[in-house]
């Protein structure tokens, strides 16, 4: 609608998200066309404009302006440069207009609350014919806005889910891609055996970038994975008794489905590196590595 877009806009896109309250605007693409250099021109007086060179010449034809200050300086006097001003910001179609009623008689100008008679000997438009070889013009300009916030709060309030077995336990799906931490890094327990994993695996993680949450509280881990779950972290490594013995391995676990893989730990930082930059899906690590069982997975849980 007219009455929404601003007044420097010719034209203006707004993309909007549906959330529970309804509909709300989160970004904005105004055309600002050439509004604000050719604002710049008319109040500071400096032409701002770019140059592109032609391929080929072309003959065309300009209109110039013929202002006669030294008429206008002997009958104006000290008004003189207010009336080359009002003459020099006229635009085309002002120009024309004044041009062709100057043909006929004098105009009647009010400039600044003064009036002054505009003569054909001060005033007039000159057409010729003109090779350019440089072709001149005003950039335009395309705004887009963003609301940062109100697309955090979208993207949060998209994922977020409750597991249907339990309303206590809420949980964001965050894509991997934008989740802040990639995944975290559980011991199965407090027990010292699991401490040179934990450091192992966080300094792979560390040297490949990977972000990652370390929890080494005494909590059970299901309620560590609990927490990670509410923190929307995609992927969880698990280090239980399985990963003390050789080849060492880790259970690593997915947010939503809950299913869990075994995977060695000399390649879990190619494999959440691909599922980080999602170059591979879950369904298909799961498909490629030793499932760990439902079984297994209470056994691990409690």
């Amino acid at each position: 609608m007219d009455n929404e877009m601003a007044h420097y806009a010719c034209d203006c896109w707004d993309a909007e998200c549906k959330i529970s309250s309804g509909w709300i605007e989160c970004v904005g693409c105004a055309d600002r066309s050439c509004y604000d250099l050719t604002q710049h021109t008319k109040f500071s007086g400096q032409r701002l404009v770019a140059e592109r060179q032609l391929s080929v010449p072309k003959r065309v034809q300009i209109t110039e302006r013929k202002i006669n200050s030294t008429i206008i300086g002997q009958i104006f006097r000290k008004d003189t440069s207010i009336v080359v001003k009002y003459l020099e910001s006229l635009s085309e179609n002002q120009a024309h207009s004044l041009h062709e009623k100057l043909e006929e008689e004098n105009e009647k100008c009010t400039i600044n609350e003064k009036e002054f008679i505009i003569t054909r000997s001060m005033f007039k438009l000159e057409t010729k014919e003109k090779i350019v070889q440089v072709e001149e013009f005003t950039p335009s300009v395309i705004e887009p806005t963003f609301g940062i916030g109100r697309l955090l709060y979208v993207t949060l309030e998209h994922n977020f889910k409750i597991r249907p077995e339990d309303n206590q336990r809420k949980y964001f799906t965050l894509p991997p891609l934008i989740a802040p931490y990639k995944c975290a890094v559980l011991p199965l327990s407090v027990n010292a055996e699991f401490k040179p994993f934990v450091k192992q695996i966080s300094d792979l993680l560390t040297q490949a970038d990977i972000s990652h949450k370390i929890d080494t509280s005494s909590s059970n881990i299901g309620k560590r994975y609990t927490r990670c779950d509410e923190l929307g972290i995609p992927f969880a490594i698990a280090i239980d008794f399985d990963t003390l013995q050789q080849p060492y391995s880790i259970a690593l676990r997915e947010l939503e489905s809950l299913k869990q893989v075994r995977v060695k730990i000399d390649e879990i930082v190619s494999v959440l590196q691909d599922l980080a930059t999602e170059k591979v899906t879950w369904n298909e690590i799961f498909a490629l590595y030793p499932i760990f069982t439902e079984q297994q997975i209470k056994r691990l849980e409690n």
